[in-house]
């Protein structure tokens, strides 16, 4: 019976007691939410690392299955069919005002969505961007796909950047670089065209999806590049990229940047990824931006 008293005499916590226990746990997640943070942002740099080794693979695949032909960037892909004449009609097979991102989705395994954007003769969709109906398929950016993220498009899409909620179209939060993809007439051919080196050469970078009042999408050619030798962006060391973007009106439009403080990620010619950190100088990130230009990269590559 005295063990039943001593438990009766039991008391609950008292208020003081309460509030202590209280600040105790609010102090030790205070100390856990940045590990947490950490955690979770160096997954999503992983994620977007993948993702960028994805399409670098998937260029090298697309050239290699074009007889090493690779695709100009932005407007028509003269790299694969000749320009359409614009007075009367497309009248070239799968002629697009697409760019890279757009013919490389059969190479990312999104072949049937890829196939969804064209239009033409029956029983394609009838195209209705103004031209007369072609005799041949040809890429639309105005197809149903272009404009919904509904269709499992995300595969261009950082999960760090937070640009992109809420946007009801494809979003890409990544640029192609301007000196291996040429535009117009000056198709590159891989892996001739790299003569300083696919393992030293940047095909492809991250940028943010909507900075300032440019974005990057799907539907537009001229969007989603950097380094542009054939005007439109700074090239060379100008190219330089902003490292640990805090926010959309702190970055620079067709630079490339990233939200993953120090460091961005980049994909090399010979499909391999690399983490290049806020310590790299200028003039090594020309050389590694340069195909053609005999460049060594330096010891801070």
């Amino acid at each position: 019976m005295p063990l039943l008293r001593l438990f009766r005499k039991s008391r609950a916590f008292t208020l003081i007691e309460l509030l202590v226990v209280i600040a105790i746990i609010a102090i030790l997640i205070g100390l856990l939410l940045p590990a947490i943070q950490k955690v979770r942002e160096a997954a999503a740099r992983m994620s977007c690392q993948n993702k960028v080794k994805q399409i670098s693979l998937a260029f090298v695949n697309m050239a290699d299955t074009n007889e090493g032909k690779m695709p100009t960037g932005g407007g028509t892909e003269t790299s694969y069919y000749p320009n359409a004449d614009q007075t009367t009609g497309p009248t070239t097979p799968y002629n697009a005002n697409g760019n890279v991102w757009l013919f490389l989705l059969p190479y990312m395994e999104q072949g049937n969505w890829y196939n969804q954007t064209l239009c033409g003769p029956a029983p394609l969709p009838q195209c209705s961007n103004g031209w007369p109906t072609p005799t041949v398929p040809i890429y639309s950016a105005w197809s149903t796909p272009m404009w919904s993220t509904a269709s499992g498009t995300q595969i261009y899409e950082c999960p760090s950047d937070f640009t992109v909620l809420g946007w009801q179209g494809t979003a890409v939060c990544y640029a192609y670089n301007e000196a291996v993809t040429r535009t117009g007439n000056n198709v590159q051919r891989y892996p001739y065209s790299i003569s300083d080196g696919t393992s030293n050469t940047i095909f492809f970078t991250e940028q943010i999806f909507y900075c300032g009042n440019d974005w990057n999408e799907l539907r537009e050619p001229d969007h989603g590049y950097f380094n542009g030798v054939d005007g439109g962006t700074p090239v060379g060391a100008a190219s330089y990229p902003q490292f640990n973007v805090k926010s959309q009106p702190t970055c620079t439009p067709k630079l490339p940047n990233s939200f993953h403080g120090p460091v961005i990620n980049v994909g090399l010619g010979d499909g391999s990824v690399r983490s290049v950190s806020q310590g790299v100088s200028a003039t090594t990130w020309a050389a590694a931006v340069s195909p053609q230009g005999g460049y060594l990269l330096g010891s801070d590559w």
